[in-house]
């Protein structure tokens, strides 16, 4: 007998069962060691036992026979079956000696119309002081009697797995390797020993891509016996099934993933009670299995089975039901996350995660009857989006998802569809990728299509202003950013939506960027009023929603000066989106934030340590968050200048930049990031580059005035470009940057003047009366080296004109002599 590999908590357990029990039956999924470890467990209890295989055996009599044989050892032929068992029973009870009696394989005739007279056999041999029974089945025993002990086998565990495997394959050290195989096995100690048999005559990449790609048909070597083979086994199986079974099964494994009841019923597409009992046979025949509390699923083998061999017969209908299904559990998740439910919708969102990927792809089926299922989606998948779209395979396949909805609403010709979309399709490029100036476009196009419909001032009127504003805001666009989400917040107060989500984002827009652009008259009641309605509508603290505000109070303190409170702000939003596993975006970006207020006060290495982690928490998605990669760098390059390690410092600033640009080349904030470069650059003399990347830089001076009229960026810079023409001794250039930070510097004062704040105006003035001071010495410098210039020069014509003259002297009297 082969020696079992794992399974050791299972036999332990059953050891237990055997002498607590007078029948033990071992059921679980086909395939899954069932016989195996019932051998096993004999060969541990060291008694006698009887091995009966009742495969295809659907008949009691039938199984009265084998007993005939084991112990009368003679045929017998008696029309009463009753009394043949008893003389069985009788003749068991002289042997004396305990025994083990094992029926193997009996599915077939616990599920057969005998099956009642089945369990009387186990039962009538249970009564017998010497004897145990076992029983191993795909299906459960429907009685339940006290001496009948039920004991579901599942598949192998993750280390029992890898044991066989490793025990077929002594050579196979890549532990990668011997676990992707392990999983694509799912847990079959058949699959394992046929895959790892094929590792030899393949390379163990081959194998994991075949078993990959093609696992019925790896796993079905003709080199093996029926027996031994993956794909007739489970075709066996398959064919055993009732028809209408075989169909509704089929059905359900339209579904990809995991599934409770109500998902089951609503894709059937069945009286409720019908589909109920659907689903409890195939659980009770070990078709689908209880993954987790009311959570089922088909075995993966199963499924590469069911999609071979049966097609579903009404395709459209089971699509459609699906869509409407988990369109409808998406939409409940998006309620949720907005609420003190946020755990657990985040919680369903993983678990229904393979269900809606095939949700968002099952738009290229999209007909007539689920259009508007996938509009809806479109339009309002927010929090899913945000969860769902941040792999790179997820990202492109949410953007193939609303490239197929634009191109139905198109072929349905109807333009403010479209325009949902193109709202939709600019939010995911804005909030995931970063990528701010195509999503821009996007937004142009719906606004566009929303402005040929003034009258149409509804919900998906208000979300457009409210992602285009944010998408501008985002950007430095102060002035537009504001005035379209004023137009969401007006639509919205029509609306009567004082305590819905889109009003309070609205709101957080607004209190964000009118404080960013000095206006925190402006933005600070909208930032207390929506923390005021969040913490109503929510009702904790503890909530990503409630983390991001306290990011945005953080911002607030920092633009009224006070630093310890915003950093103390920076600090509790990020512990609550650590606590409520908030989408990494949002997570990163507190990071950044605690990361740059501990900077302010020598906490370099602390900071360092902030920053490090949020480059690890982007490492698995290097296409997106471009804006937050920015920021990330950024705040490292202010760390190295904190060190004075200029280089390191130098060349994070120009990725910050790089990455700014990547997502929006107008965003007048690179403009700062360009006078840190510069002052980077400056300190290791590389004065050229300083003054080039500097006149890159200030095209975007308009868009600052415009946007940020007190912003003090420009003049810094300014500053920053004066340096760098001194040290490169161009006085023209140096007079020429002056006169233009003195503009900028009394622009400055005019604006301070015009806003009656005095204090601001007296800093600038004084601010510039050393930039005026600085210019002087550069220019007395500079007039110095000119004159040291023009000495040395004077010297230099003198000698060469003195030597000239003596030349020509020396000539003449050569000559005159001559004569």
């Amino acid at each position: 007998m082969a020696v079992l590999v794992g399974r050791v908590s299972e036999i332990k357990e059953l050891r237990e069962k055997v002498q607590q029990h007078k029948i033990v039956v071992i059921h679980g999924f086909k395939g899954v060691g069932k016989s195996s470890i019932a051998r096993e467990l004999c060969r541990q209890i060291q008694q006698p036992y009887y091995w009966n295989d009742l495969r295809n055996v659907s008949k009691a009599d039938e199984v009265l026979q084998y007993l005939v044989r084991n112990f009368l050892k003679e045929a017998i032929v008696l029309e009463d079956s009753k009394v043949m068992l008893a003389l069985v029973c009788e003749n068991i009870a002289r042997h004396g000696h305990d025994l083990v009696i094992v029926f193997d394989n009996a599915e077939d005739v616990i599920k057969g119309i005998e099956g009642h007279f089945f369990v009387e056999i186990l039962l009538s041999l249970s009564y017998l002081v010497n004897t145990n029974v076992l029983v191993t089945s795909d299906v459960k025993l429907s009685v339940q009697k006290e001496e009948i002990c039920d004991y579901p086998l599942g598949e192998l565990c993750f280390k029992d797995s890898y044991d066989l495997l490793k025990s077929v394959c002594p050579t196979l050290k890549d532990t990668d390797k011997i676990s992707a195989i392990v999983n694509l096995c799912e847990g079959i100690p058949l699959a394992l020993v046929l895959a790892g048999g094929e590792i030899g005559f393949l390379d163990v990449d081959e194998v994991i891509y075949l078993l990959s790609h093609y696992r019925l048909k790896v796993l079905s070597s003709e080199c093996y016996s029926k027996d031994e083979q993956i794909e007739p086994i489970y075709k066996a199986f398959l064919d055993r099934l009732p028809k209408a079974l075989e169909e509704k099964l089929t059905v359900l494994n339209y579904i990809p993933g995991t599934f409770d009841i109500e998902e089951a019923v609503s894709v059937l597409g069945e009286a409720e009670g019908r589909s109920q009992d659907t689903v409890r046979l195939l659980v009770h025949r070990h078709i689908i299995s209880e993954v987790s509390e009311e959570r089922f699923n088909i075995h993966g083998i199963l499924r590469d089975c069911l999609k071979e061999y049966l097609k579903i017969k009404d395709i459209d209908g089971v699509r459609a039901r699906f869509c409407r299904t988990f369109a409808a559990i998406l939409k409940q998740i998006e309620k949720k996350t907005h609420t003190i439910d946020y755990a657990d919708a985040l919680c369903r969102l993983n678990i229904e995660y393979q269900n809606f990927r095939k949700l968002f792809t099952d738009v290229i089926y999209c007909t007539e009857d689920t259009y508007h299922v996938f509009i809806d989606l479109a339009a309002t998948t927010i929090a899913g989006g945000s969860i769902l779209f941040t792999t790179m395979a997820t990202y492109d396949m949410g953007i193939q998802f609303y490239e197929n909805c634009l191109k139905k609403a198109v072929e349905f010709k109807e333009e403010l569809d479209e325009a949902k979309v193109q709202t939709g399709y600019g939010r995911v490029l804005t909030n995931i990728k970063g990528d701010y100036v195509h999503a821009e476009e996007r937004f142009q196009r719906a606004m566009e299509i929303r402005r040929r419909h003034p009258n149409k001032r509804d919900y998906f009127m208000a979300l457009l202003c409210q992602s285009y504003g944010w998408n501008l805001g985002s950007q430095g666009k102060f002035v537009q950013a504001l005035r379209i989400l004023e137009e969401a917040y007006e639509v919205e107060r029509e609306l009567k939506m004082h305590y819905e989500n889109l009003m309070l984002q609205t709101m957080q827009s607004l209190a964000i960027f009118y404080n960013m652009s000095g206006r925190i008259d402006k933005g600070e009641p909208h930032q207390l009023e929506v923390l005021k309605r969040r913490l109503h509508v929510i009702g904790t603290e503890n909530h990503p929603i409630i983390g991001s505000i306290m990011n945005n109070m953080g911002v607030l303190y920092e633009r009224k000066g006070d630093f310890a409170k915003a950093a103390e702000y920076y600090r509790k939003g990020f512990a609550i989106k650590e606590d409520t596993k908030a989408p990494l975006k949002a997570l990163v970006i507190s990071e950044i934030n605690v990361a740059r207020s501990i900077l302010e006060v020598g906490q370099y290495d602390e900071a360092v340590d902030l920053l490090k982690n949020s480059f690890k928490r982007l490492e698995d998605f290097p296409n997106l968050f471009s804006d937050a990669r920015s920021l990330l760098w950024e705040t490292m390059g202010k760390a190295c200048l904190n060190q004075n390690n200029f280089p390191q410092a130098a060349a994070a600033f120009k990725k910050a930049i790089a990455f700014r640009i990547q997502s929006s080349a107008s965003d007048h904030s690179i403009l700062g990031l360009v006078c840190l470069y510069a002052k980077s650059l400056l300190a290791v003399s590389e004065n050229e580059k300083a003054v080039a990347e500097i006149n890159k830089g200030l095209r975007l001076c308009d868009s600052i005035i415009q946007n940020t009229p007190t912003n003090p960026t420009i003049v810094f810079t300014y500053e920053k470009l004066l340096e760098a023409n001194f040290a490169l001794k161009r006085r023209e250039a140096v007079d020429n940057t002056y006169e233009a930070g003195k503009k900028e510097f009394f622009r400055l004062i005019k604006v301070y003047e015009d806003l009656r704040n005095f204090n601001k105006r007296e800093d600038v003035l004084s601010h510039f009366q050393k930039f005026r001071q600085r210019y002087l010495e550069m220019c007395e410098n500079l007039q110095k080296v000119n004159s040291h210039r023009f000495c040395d020069n004077f010297i230099l014509i003198s000698l060469i004109g003195y030597k000239v003259l003596f030349v020509t002297m020396f000539y003449l009297y050569k000559k005159l002599k001559r004569k």
